[in-house]
């Protein structure tokens, strides 16, 4: 079995109100522009990358993954984080997976031999709360040691319309390298901004970068997927081929893809789900 992978800080308490939304500082339109914004910001936002009609396919698949899920929110109050397995909508040739600009952005950032290490979804339901602002790895300079460089990034895609009222995600820009410790000084100078996302937008993430979620006020939950991509080297896990332990902490969920769907991937998909178990 793979050990478990190490646990970030706990992260650091802020007033709920001292946000603001993101506006444009964060969007990109080429792949060129949401590299230059996850260097500079730790994020990109991409509007429009994925067809509505794809996106309330997997919507409905996630609505009824979660009316299977069984016991208590697991992180923390009304929110929860679940795996999902990569079906036939997940990879479709319209999604995440080898979308071009998308493709090209990770390859910038990760080199060209990234690969996916997880698929999941993160659900505020109503009566969730502000989460301590956080980073979703280990990181050296929380530790007052010189900064890793960028190891991991998630794309996550909006299966709903984030607004105000259901839970958006609240980011630090400019935080990938800055610690906890000095996060208050950093937030003396620039307020937290608020992902507001229309389905089928996509954020690209350093999960470096210090955010938070945000209460959902709304009776129907707020569902984001993401897809989790490494560098291939700094991936651990029980990977298609055994067990591996990688140069960083990107520690792969235990997911599988059936052997008929990872068939119908064109070459370049197949590349980057390496590194994903196939099973009948």
């Amino acid at each position: 079995m793979a050990s478990p992978a190490p646990r970030p800080p706990p992260g650091l308490a802020w007033p709920a109100g001292a946000c603001r939304p993101a506006g444009r500082l964060l969007e990109a339109r080429t792949a060129d522009e949401a590299v230059h914004c996850v260097r500079r910001w730790g994020i990109a936002v991409l509007r429009g990358i994925l067809p509505r009609p794809l996106v309330s396919t997997l919507h409905a698949e996630c609505l009824r993954v979660l009316e299977g899920l069984r016991g208590p929110p697991n992180r923390g109050k009304a929110r929860r984080y679940a795996r999902l397995r990569p079906s036939r909508a997940f990879l479709s040739p319209e999604g995440v997976i080898g979308h071009p600009i998308l493709d090209a952005a990770l390859a910038e950032l990760l080199g060209a031999d990234y690969a996916a290490y997880q698929l999941a979804m993160d659900v505020p339901y109503q009566g969730s709360e502000h989460q301590p602002l956080h980073s979703d790895v280990v990181r050296a300079v929380d530790e007052g040691f010189p900064p890793e460089p960028l190891a991991m990034v998630s794309v996550n895609f909006a299966l709903v319309d984030v607004h105000e009222e259901n839970g958006p995600l609240e980011v630090l820009p400019g935080s990938q390298e800055v610690s906890l410790a000095a996060a208050p000084a950093l937030l003396a100078k620039r307020r937290l901004r608020r992902l507001l996302l229309s389905r089928g937008d996509v954020a690209l993430r350093d999960l470096r970068a210090l955010h938070r979620g945000s209460p959902n006020r709304c009776p129907q939950p707020r569902t984001m997927a993401v897809w989790g991509f490494a560098k291939a080297c700094a991936i651990s896990g029980n990977l298609r081929g055994g067990r591996r332990l990688g140069s960083s902490g990107a520690f792969a969920s235990r997911i599988s893809m059936l052997k008929e769907d990872e068939a119908a991937l064109d070459t370049r998909q197949r590349q980057i789900l390496r590194l994903i178990p196939l099973s009948r």
